[in-house]
């Protein structure tokens, strides 16, 4: 018993600093039966004590559609609240346990789960469980023995949601069974057998979700420093020289004064120089909803909504019209609070990178970059923390995906 606690112990502690997801179950096994041969109901079998079980599995690899991990699992009597579990056979005349004839078995196993369905959340309300690992049994009172284990498998049905986690399965480990040695035999041989078991049991998960492989680092979108360049020196005016004063010719013989006086005037011929204007780019803040773009908890190109693409594709032709220059288009996805942070940050990301892949199908080659911001930058805050329509539907303006435009329009041309 101090060895499992012990071993609980340490999943706990690995939990706390890998970030995994840890499991601890509980619960009841409904059907024992040891058997010689390797069949699961026959004449040649046994009806082992029906009892209590508990385990804990350690899932390193978690909330992708197929989850990996490791576990171990003690079986207990529901006559024996310490250890071990019993045959009916090893009962006394006066039905009275023979202490010797407890039984220890301890599979230790790796797991993997096939999640059937999964929510946005992470939650898998439905999944198939496969188990295979090494089940070790021993007879209580043979403490110098190296025990009769052997392979232990599994399979059953596994339903998550939020922190409760329940299970069926069905197993079977492989042991060498020791028969009763009849008179007048020096020995008996050690046969091969099985013990099968049925049972349902839940617990809780515990732990911080490990977040899916991302294909790019998530990071977040520094603001964009338009470059500043320095503003043009106005070309020097021309100066323009006044026409040289004709000569004055030579007189005349003066005529009679008939009362007109002539006056001379010279005039400065005006240029009109161009002095060019630097225009810094503008940054224009589009955004588009996730419920929109894509089905429920997708994000491949696939996945996209009619409506979605015809968003997008209305952006792409304003982009052809509206802007002189295009000189870059920064993606950021956005999600709601429901699920763990580092499943929302991947989602948004992958969203991000789906709509730049639309936007690069359509013909852009202005550079895109894409982050994510998860559910770190909430538009609205909702009361709640079951995943309710009604929390989903008020929690719709943080589903989104934000595009940030950086370029010259040409109204902001024309508006200098």
């Amino acid at each position: 018993m101090k060895k499992a606690f012990l071993m609980l112990t340490a999943l706990a502690s690995l939990n706390a600093v890998a970030g995994v997801e840890l499991q601890v179950k509980g619960g009841y096994d409904v059907f024992r039966r040891q058997s010689v041969t390797d069949k699961f109901f026959n004449d040649q079998t046994r009806d082992l004590e029906r009892g209590f079980v508990v385990n804990a599995e350690l899932f390193p690899i978690n909330q992708y559609k197929v989850e990996v991990g490791v576990g171990a699992e003690y079986n207990f009597s529901d006559k024996t609240a310490g250890y071990g579990f019993q045959k009916y056979s090893d009962v006394n005349n006066n039905g009275v346990l023979q202490e010797d004839k407890k039984y220890h078995h301890v599979p230790v196993y790796a797991v993997i789960k096939a999640n059937v369905l999964q929510l946005e959340s992470g939650d898998a309300p439905l999944a198939i469980v496969g188990k295979l690992g090494y089940g070790f049994v021993r007879q209580h009172g043979e403490t110098d023995a190296k025990g009769s284990g052997g392979l232990y498998y599994a399979v059953g049905l596994n339903g998550e949601y939020g922190p409760f986690v329940v299970e069926a399965l069905a197993s079977r480990t492989h042991i060498m069974v020791k028969p009763t040695q009849e008179p007048g035999q020096l020995f008996a041989e050690d046969k091969p057998g099985v013990i099968n078991k049925v049972g349902l049991t839940a617990g809780l998960r515990l732990g911080q979700l490990a977040a899916p492989a991302v294909e790019e680092p998530v990071l977040p979108v520094e603001p964009v420093k338009p470059e500043v360049k320095p503003e043009p020196k106005p070309e020097p005016k021309p100066v323009v020289k006044p026409e040289p004063k004709p000569e004055p010719k030579p007189e005349k013989e003066k005529c009679p004064d008939d009362g007109v006086k002539v006056v001379e005037k010279v005039v400065e011929k005006i240029v009109e120089v161009k002095v060019p204007v630097y225009v810094e780019p503008k940054v224009k803040k589009i955004e588009l909803s996730a419920d929109t773009l894509f089905k429920f908890d997708k994000y491949k190109l696939e996945d996209m909504l009619p409506a979605g693409k015809a968003e997008i594709v209305e952006l792409v032709k304003k982009l052809g019209t509206d802007y002189v220059r295009l000189d870059r288009i920064d993606l950021i996805g956005h999600t709601d609070r429901l699920g763990s942070d580092s499943y929302n940050m991947a989602l948004g990301l992958r969203r991000a990178q789906t709509v730049r892949a639309y936007l690069q199908e359509l013909g852009v080659t202005t550079p895109i970059t894409v982050a994510s911001k998860g559910e770190r930058e909430p538009k609205v805050n909702c009361p709640g923390s079951k995943a309710t329509d009604a929390l989903k539907q008020c929690l719709l303006p943080n589903r989104r995906v934000e595009i940030n435009l950086t370029g010259l329009e040409i109204q902001y041309l024309e508006q200098k």
